[in-house]
């Protein structure tokens, strides 16, 4: 096995998680952490977006499957289980362009952010038979 080969299994994957995946966690059930531990092997960090967590924020205000989702995405942040990047564009915009430069995984049930994503050339973590995660 070659040393190149090794340092990339090695490599930690990073992860945006897109705000429609915070209300995926009340509205249909799933716990979004277990699933994409399931998918992604090996060590990962979980990111967001400065706009993602006020858009969750204002969202939250009318719509009580995003204020659980907001609830249990502040307690991750807290836990330091997942970190904030500085950014105010819109995600739609911003996230195919960030996970192509860093080579990121998109978890997203939008379907235009996923369309860009998997442009741009990410991979892409969707809801399927909404009930379950996979890559699309």
């Amino acid at each position: 096995m070659s040393f190149k080969y090794l340092e990339v299994m090695l490599s930690m994957q990073e992860i945006i998680i897109d705000t429609n995946f915070f209300v995926l966690i009340s509205n249909k059930k799933i716990d979004i952490f277990q699933e994409i531990r399931r998918l992604v092997i090996g060590d990962y960090k979980l990111l967001i977006t400065t706009k993602i967590f006020n858009e969750l924020k204002t969202i939250s205000k009318k719509n009580q499957d995003a204020k659980f989702g907001l609830k249990v995405l502040e307690d991750k942040i807290n836990k330091k289980q997942i970190e904030i990047i500085e950014n105010y564009q819109h995600p739609d915009d911003f996230i195919p362009i960030f996970a192509k430069e860093h080579e990121l995984i998109v978890c997203t049930n939008d379907a235009d952010l996923r369309k860009k994503s998997k442009k741009a050339g990410a991979k892409v973590i969707s809801l399927r038979a909404n009930k379950r995660l996979d890559f699309i």
